[in-house]
């Protein structure tokens, strides 16, 4: 089974973009491979702040290049309490 974080990751960005999940290639540049726009950042990290409970500053957001990149801000900004309790709701 997937870590929560990248699972979440791949779920919430698979759905907002209409892609096969198991395609994403999380080291493929966001708005290269997949057209990803500011707004679409925006709207991925905040629904991965809602469902980790989690904040992400909005300067850190503009770091993200890659889903890796996405995966890192999350776990870092992430306690370990609040992974497990992510993983309950899993």
């Amino acid at each position: 089974m997937e870590p929560t974080i990248v699972a979440e990751v791949r779920t919430r960005f698979a759905r907002m973009m209409n892609l096969d999940p198991a395609a994403l290639d999380f080291e493929a540049r966001l708005d290269d491979a997949y057209g990803v726009t500011s707004m679409n950042s925006m709207r991925l990290v905040s629904e991965l702040e809602m469902e980790l409970g989690i904040e992400i500053p909005e300067e850190e957001i503009k770091s993200m290049c890659t889903l890796a990149d996405v995966v890192q801000l999350c776990e870092r900004h992430s306690a370990p309490g609040e992974l497990r309790a992510a993983e309950g709701r899993a």
